[in-house]
């Protein structure tokens, strides 16, 4: 009986100390009554959290003045990248090649603030941060990465670098010399042989040209045809401003930034020519030529592209190694929910080729032949945003026998793909190690910022396709492979789906073979026949 009154006082007590916590009573002597005074401020910061919690960003919208943005708030970035695009490039130059190229070069020439290059880079330099452009077939853009907590700072910078750029003719002369150098370097780089092949393989369409340009080909390009070309094609409607990566400031100041230094109805005023300018007939006359362009270039993108599907055989004495590119018909840059489904296909296909237990092809090329040192399969290849290709490359030492040899034993394996069904067994460890690879590789936020923004300014933002996927990004599924359920995506990857895929993309009546080498190699269609 006394044990049992024991533990009634004892209840007690414990009572009269919830009160003392509540009451936030100090001069408790007992230990234990500080346990729930910590318990309960813990609980209600979990809370608080909670509420708190930030909801996902993924904006796409307009700016009153047409300007369309996008911004994607991503913590497995440590950066945060701020990208301006503009739909034109060496497509939309018409006879002065190499315009666009040009103009990216001018607008890093100095700023109406940073009125020099220098002062340009030691102004980000600052900020830790990068700064660069880059210029296609359809797009030329400009990008600066940067630390997050740096963003307020580069949104007014790159502004300024878009907006008010210094255009001298003297500095347009000396930056035609620059260009000049760029392209021969780029000769003698062995990227140049992939510029080549596509240069080729897109002969018969308006991706003919190199859009580099040359000193030949700039030599007519003066200021005035600078200034019609930005007020035709910089005009807000056809650019779009993209930011990714790691936020730390909230998605209303960056929205107000955005807005103040790129939502302006007079965004080109800089860059008007006055009547009275001796060259303002001039200037009118190629503002003419290049928005007839404008109207055209859609339509023209549109029109299916006669692929020069041959062999071609380039020789080329200042390389030491021959490179062998096998390409087939790839993917567009522009989705739609087949092609969707295509490239969850085609991604496992490339991983098969050339990952897969060391991959398919390199263990046969490399371990078992002893042939070639390197091979690298893309399933997402000179991506253009209706056409893309497929393609195989490697490099060899240069012998007509030991090239022709590789190259059949190539086509053989592919062959065999298509008789021969992979294992469920194969597909299941390709997949772990797929997903495996995707979650430990390194975000650029550069890299994914650019290819989301080319998608979205070349595509139909107001197509029903785009909507859907803009509403499902919000949501807490933001990868793409998480956009078609867990389900579908095993069906698209079963043996036998997988093999009609191979037997549709690895069609050999409609498939490239160029050979680069030091020597002449003569390779024809007759030695490849299945």
């Amino acid at each position: 009986m006394k044990t049992k009154q024991t533990k009634t006082k004892q209840t007690k007590t414990k009572q009269t100390k919830t009160k003392q916590t509540k009451t936030k009573h100090t001069k408790t002597k007992h230990p234990k009554t500080k346990h729930p005074k910590t318990k309960h401020p813990k609980t209600k910061q979990t809370k608080t959290k909670q509420t708190k919690q930030k909801k996902y960003i993924y904006e796409v919208s307009k700016l009153n003045n047409g300007l369309t943005y996008f911004i994607n708030d991503n913590k497995k970035y440590n950066d945060i990248t701020i990208i301006f695009m503009v739909k034109c490039g060496g497509i939309t130059e018409g006879k002065y090649n190499g315009l666009s190229h040009l103009l990216e070069h001018m607008l890093f020439r100095g700023t109406k603030n940073n009125p020099s290059k220098t002062l340009l880079i030691k102004k980000m330099e600052e900020y830790g941060g990068y700064i660069n452009g880059a210029t296609s077939y359809e797009s030329t853009y400009y990008y600066i990465s940067v630390h997050p907590s740096k963003l307020l700072h580069i949104i007014p910078l790159l502004s300024e670098l878009i907006r008010f750029s210094n255009l001298d003719e003297y500095l347009l002369e000396n930056e035609k010399n620059i260009l000049q150098n760029e392209f021969n370097m780029r000769s003698d780089m062995n990227s140049y042989l992939d510029e080549l092949v596509e240069l080729n393989i897109y002969n018969n369409s308006i991706y003919k040209d190199d859009f580099g340009g040359t000193l030949k080909s700039m030599k007519e390009i003066e200021k005035h045809h600078i200034l019609a070309y930005i007020n035709t094609f910089y005009n807000p409607d056809n650019c779009m401003i993209g930011i990714l990566g790691n936020l730390k400031t909230p998605l209303k100041k960056i929205l107000f930034e955005v807005n103040k230094y790129f939502g302006m109805k007079d965004f080109l005023n800089h860059y008007k020519l006055e009547k009275e300018h001796k060259k303002y007939r001039n200037y009118i006359k190629e503002y003419n030529y290049f928005n007839k362009m404008k109207e055209q270039i859609e339509l023209k993108r549109r029109i299916p592209i006669k692929y020069n599907w041959n062999i071609y055989n380039i020789l080329n004495k200042k390389i030491n190694q021959s490179y062998i590119y096998i390409i087939f018909e790839g993917l567009p840059l522009i989705n739609n929910k087949e092609i969707d489904k295509l490239e969850i296909q085609n991604n496992f296909i490339k991983y098969y080729l050339n990952n897969y237990k060391g991959g398919k092809l390199i263990n046969i090329l490399r371990n078992e032949e002893n042939l070639i040192y390197n091979l690298s399969v893309s399933s997402k290849n000179f991506t253009l945003s209706y056409n893309g290709l497929f393609t195989i490359k490697y490099n060899i030492i240069p012998n007509n026998k030991n090239i022709r040899y590789s190259i059949k034993l190539i086509l053989e394996e592919l062959n065999r793909l298509k008789t021969e069904f992979i294992q469920e067994k194969e597909i299941k460890e390709l997949n772990k190690m797929i997903k495996y690879r995707s979650e430990i590789r390194n975000y650029n936020s550069q890299n994914d910022v650019t290819k989301k923004i080319k998608e979205y300014i070349l595509g139909d933002l107001n197509s029903q396709y785009y909507k859907k996927q803009i509403q499902d990004y919000k949501k807490e599924d933001s990868i793409r492979e998480k956009q078609i359920k867990e389900e579908e995506k095993e069906q698209l990857l079963t043996p036998h789906n997988i093999q009609n895929r191979i037997k549709q993309l690895f069609d050999f009546n409609k498939m490239k073979i160029v050979c680069f080498s030091p020597i002449k190699i003569n390779l024809k269609t007759t030695d490849f026949k299945f």
